[in-house]
């Protein structure tokens, strides 16, 4: 029998759910205060009486403390040491999407000297269906113990009962203890009937609407107190029989004027009061996170499952409807690692600018990216604001470390003539060096390597001729090039030379050459071409790369009168056979077909085709490959441009059939790896994965390594979206890299269209080739 019920009140923070991101910060702040004056008031209280308040996300009190007076300040630091308001140890509720590098932003967040005052120990991740292993890592690191868990099953689900108790083992043996509560503002639904939210969930300025009142919610009569032990006591009862077993449980509510982003309830203390002075059962208690979870730990700690293994995110399919912002971001995360090379260090511009450009990217992989109407009404002025805000997170971030980069490299550069040639990674790399013919001043046929003595020709290749008049013939503008302002198939504008073997953080110069002998031969791979000219197999004397085509783009459309509930409703079957058969009903699955025969072209280092491809959802496709002759490596290009079409719910995927039957399957989430299906926790998302950037197979000493440079997403196996799959099986070497998925009916983006591009390195290591520089952004050319 449940005994004693701890309610644990906060304001549920959701960057623009409910508001333009902006807004819900500046209220969580404002909330913040009212918290810190209603603890304050209800200091010579009786302990039922007494408010308690839990700042869910950390970020809010780190705004807030700013611009706080002292007095403030100190005041909010003696609710904090009394305990009347706990600080959670995570700055945001977090998308599936950050890097190792960011989770060690998360978990310090706070300025170091504000962390023993403040002695967070409970990490909250509520309405998120998951949470990496890397980000417990990260902040137990830093001193917490709990993981709370408030998750909003909306497609999606939990792998545990709702609410329960089990301890999580880490990959380096540490255990957290994890409470897996009832969604976050479900607290309320124990005691009222109903929600009290009402209307389109209305925005802060909306005077039309107020929060909760006396008398409203929260009642203290006789006859609502008795009414709502019933219902409690219903509730309680169905848990029993699902099979909780503790005498205390512990769950949190947020307010009921539109539940994210709300002000506190100062209803509940006189609510708690009342009940447990008619003598109500379970007893209620007013508390916070950390202490709640220290009695439950202290009742079941030696009977709980230690489980093990990655929590897989259901809603890790959100970031992918905006896949221009998503490779910004990545693009960014790159830069950033190359600013890691010590030199770099020297430079003021990368110390003063490394640090907000990951705190900015930490925040664009907050889990919200639009309103509650965002997939409703995408060409909205709201939702353009909303997402104005989120993604220029990304771009602004990446803007900031080009220019670091840029600055820490002129002053870097010897001061001798040439092209210098740095190589700012920990891995070796060998590729193409790229240049505009705008930045030589001079004509030149190509480079001589200082170090090797070779002279090596410039590959030229067509680009864009910028405010230049273009002749009235089609040839000077790509299919890709629909505006047709500024040509971008002219002849010669773009150039570029291959460098081989730059080891890590070398920096090497190539002196410009106005003549040069004959460029040398390089030994061609096996390459079979299909019947439109597209390479199906590759292979090298020892390795074969691929022996089908890799890049065809499938899309997946779900069809009915409104998609989006379509989706939801396939989700909701019971079986995995169910779903397939109702998805296959209602979806329609299109491939890209080839405009014409591909076009090859020997460059020297490597051999390029190219194809135009047609498909229904799409203006127009381009896919180029490139495959090194020298080793085991191909490099896929895809660019495509997104035909508008706000009703449509549709997963584009490219194709990758590997053929590595057998192999071991490796992905990466925060920096940490593993084994989908094997090493995660049941009944956690296997439809698709949230990665760092790679997909490795290995057998043996023989490695195959997908890195994926733009997109964070990827299915194993087959085309998996909704059928909440409970274990992968058969040869999972097929990927299917997931470039776009806009199936969400809310929070999300809706209809994002236009040109889209990616890029995807596919090679073959063993142990005495460790990998290569990310070839998304190579070298650093000064």
């Amino acid at each position: 029998m449940i005994e004693q019920v701890d309610l644990i009140v906060l304001s549920h923070q959701d960057l623009g759910f409910t508001d333009h991101p902006l807004i819900c910060r500046k209220l969580q702040v404002r909330y913040l205060d009212m918290a810190i004056d209603l603890a304050a008031a209800n200091r010579g209280k009786e302990p039922d009486q007494r408010f308690y308040w839990t700042c869910e996300s950390n970020n809010v009190v780190w705004e807030w403390w700013q611009n706080a007076p002292p007095e403030r300040q100190e005041l909010f630091l003696e609710m904090v040491r009394e305990g009347w308001i706990e600080v959670c140890a995570m700055p945001f509720n977090h998308q599936p999407t950050l890097s190792a590098r960011e989770w060690r932003s998360v978990a310090h967040w706070l300025p170091q000297e504000m962390w023993p005052a403040l002695g967070p120990r409970t990490i909250v991740q509520n309405d998120v269906n998951g949470f990496p292993r890397a980000g417990v890592m990260a902040l137990t690191d830093v001193g917490a113990e709990y993981l709370w868990m408030g998750l909003n099953c909306d497609t999606g689900g939990s792998p545990v009962p709702q609410p329960s108790a089990f301890w999580w083992q880490m990959p380096d043996g540490c255990k957290i203890f994890v409470w897996n509560s009832i969604t976050y503002p479900a607290g309320y639904l124990l005691f009222e009937p109903r929600e009290w939210r009402k209307g389109p969930l209305p925005e802060a300025s909306d005077t039309r609407y107020r929060p909760p009142a006396h008398g409203d919610i929260f009642d203290t009569s006789p006859a609502h107190l008795r009414q709502a032990q019933e219902i409690c006591s219903a509730q309680l009862e169905k848990w029993r029989r699902a099979g909780f077993r503790l005498s205390r449980v512990a769950v949190s509510m947020t307010n009921m004027w539109r539940i994210d982003n709300d002000p506190p309830c100062a209803l509940l203390p006189d609510f708690v009061a009342a009940w447990n002075a008619a003598g109500l059962l379970p007893r209620l208690s007013l508390t916070t996170p950390t202490g709640a979870l220290e009695a439950i730990k202290s009742l079941c700690a030696d009977v709980i499952p230690t489980l093990e293994g990655e929590w897989t995110d259901w809603w890790a399919n959100g970031p992918a409807s905006t896949p221009r912002e998503l490779s910004a971001s990545r693009h960014a995360r790159r830069v950033i690692e190359a600013l890691d090379w010590p030199q770099y260090k020297h430079s003021p511009t990368v110390a003063a600018e490394l640090d907000d450009c990951v705190r900015q990217l930490c925040l664009f992989d907050e889990h919200t990216w639009g309103s509650w109407k965002s997939a409703a009404q995408p060409d909205s002025p709201a939702t353009k604001a909303h997402f104005a805000e989120k993604s220029a997170l990304a771009y602004r971030s990446l803007a900031l470390a080009e220019l670091a980069l840029g600055d820490a490299n002129r002053a870097l550069a010897p001061k001798t003539k040439g092209i210098h040639v740095l190589n700012p990674y920990s891995l070796p790399f060998t590729g193409w060096v790229t240049l505009s013919d705008d930045c030589l001043r001079g004509d030149y046929e190509g480079v001589k390597d200082t170090v090797t003595g070779r002279k090596l020709p410039f590959d030229r290749l067509p680009g864009v001729s910028a405010f230049f008049t273009p002749a009235t013939d089609p040839k000077q503008f790509t299919p890709l090039d629909t505006a047709r302002v500024f040509p971008d198939a002219i002849a010669g504008k773009c150039l570029r030379f291959w460098v081989e073997g730059l080891g890590p953080h070398e920096m090497r110069t190539f002196r410009l050459l106005k003549r040069l002998p004959p460029p040398p031969e390089f030994s061609l791979p096996e390459v079979r071409l299909d019947a439109s000219g597209w390479p199906a197999r590759v292979r090298w004397q020892d390795t074969t790369l691929f022996d089908s085509p890799i890049g065809d783009l499938i899309s997946l459309e779900i069809q009915g009168f409104a998609p989006r509930w379509k989706y939801k409703e396939i989700l909701a079957l019971p079986t995995v056979a169910e779903r397939q058969a109702a998805r296959q009903k209602h979806s329609t699955l299109t491939q890209a077909m080839p405009i014409g025969s591909a076009t090859l072209r020997d460059t020297g280092p490597t051999l390029i085709c190219e194809q135009y491809l047609a498909h229904p959802r799409l203006r127009v496709m381009r896919r180029a490959l490139e495959v090194y002759k020298a080793a085991p490596r191909a490099r896929l290009r895809v660019t495509i441009n997104r035909l508008p079409k706000p009703e449509a719910a549709e997963v584009f995927y490219l194709k990758f059939p590997l053929s590595r039957r057998g192999y071991d399957v490796q992905l990466s989430n925060g920096g940490i790896p593993f084994r989908p299906d094997l090493e995660q926790l049941t009944r956690t998302c296997r439809d698709y994965f949230s990665i760092d950037g790679q997909v490795t197979f290995s057998k043996g000493p023989s490695r195959l390594v997908l890195d994926c440079h733009d997109n964070a997403l990827v299915a194993l196996g087959d085309m998996n979206d909704g059928l909440m799959l409970e274990q992968l099986g058969g040869d999972l070497s097929t990927v299917y890299a997931i470039i776009y998925n806009n199936v969400w009916y809310t929070n999300f983006a809706g209809d994002e269209s236009g040109l889209m591009e990616f890029a995807f390195d596919l090679y073959s290591a063993g142990p005495s080739v460790p990998g290569f520089a990310p070839a998304a952004f190579p070298v650093v050319v000064v």
